[in-house]
């Protein structure tokens, strides 16, 4: 009876191990069908996007990556760097110009509601 039930175990082992390989081999192939699908969607679009620009007469955009990452914020340094520089700006008045004011309380005309 041992012999019998060690073969059946034994069959058992195998037909999950096949099992297991057939459904790791299942999926496998379903995210390679998911990622080729995912591929050729992407070249599709960028495909519709340049001929819907030619279309339009426009010349299609190359994207370029590798653009350092402040570039951006020079114009906003450089901004600032004329605020700074006496003189950079006429209409704002210099540091020496001091345009004295008289301090005056104003009077609220509708009450307060505490």
């Amino acid at each position: 009876m041992t012999m019998t039930n060690d073969w059946i175990e034994a069959l058992n082992r195998s037909l999950r191990g096949a099992v297991s390989l057939v459904l790791k081999m299942a999926l496998a192939l379903a995210g390679l069908v998911f990622m080729l699908g995912v591929v050729v969607l992407g070249l599709t679009l960028g495909a519709v996007l340049v001929v819907w620009a030619l279309l339009q007469g426009k010349r299609p955009r190359a994207v370029r990556f590798g653009r350092h990452p402040g570039a951006d914020w020079n114009r906003f340094r450089a901004a600032a760097a004329a605020r700074r520089s006496p003189g950079a700006r006429p209409d704002v008045p210099s540091r020496g110009d001091v345009v004295d004011v008289e301090v005056r309380e104003i009077a609220d005309p509708r009450p307060r509601g505490d």
